[in-house]
């Protein structure tokens, strides 16, 4: 946030819109404001250059920032919505469930019937919920609600999800 605000975006709209070099007298009072600018650019006398993390951080500027869906307040274990009975599941699925259930961006886990899903599909009838099928006989088949309003930003929250269930596996 430091780099697209303040002292560090106009830093680095004036090397966006200039060659690779520039008059150091260009962006003196900028780097003054900021000290964490000196990584950004190298100053050679009467001439400044991006270094790398400085074109890096140019990058960064023009591409779009991830837009994250809001998080949520409820508590992993008000998010279950499954049956407290005792069933057939799936050997791990308590654990799988946990996790998901643990997520910022989860409101709400429920069963989703015999739906043909998979590792974290994307449902069809909205932009916010997600089908994750845990194999096993019987197979269990979830709905995963979330916060997510646009599909750009349940993809963010599928990515979360399947770096976070791969990563406890």
């Amino acid at each position: 946030e430091w780099i697209r605000a303040g002292a560090g975006g106009k830093l680095l709209e004036e090397f966006k819109t200039a060659d690779a070099i520039i008059p150091s007298k260009r962006i003196e009072s900028l780097l003054k404001q900021d000290e964490r600018l000196l990584t950004l650019v190298e100053v050679d006398g009467d001439h400044a250059a991006l270094t790398l993390l400085g074109e890096l951080a140019l990058r960064l500027l023009e591409s779009p920032g991830d837009n994250w869906p809001p998080t949520t307040d409820i508590p992993p274990d008000d998010k279950i919505q499954l049956s407290s009975v005792p069933h057939r599941r799936p050997r791990d699925s308590e654990r799988i469930v946990n996790i998901i259930a643990s997520s910022r961006y989860v409101t709400s886990i429920r069963y989703e019937g015999s739906f043909a899903g998979g590792c974290l599909k994307e449902a069809p009838d909205n932009d916010s919920d997600l089908i994750h099928r845990i194999e096993g006989s019987p197979p269990l088949t979830l709905r995963i609600s979330t916060t997510a309003a646009t599909a750009a930003q349940r993809r963010l929250v599928q990515q979360l999800l399947r770096r976070e269930l791969n990563a406890s596996s």
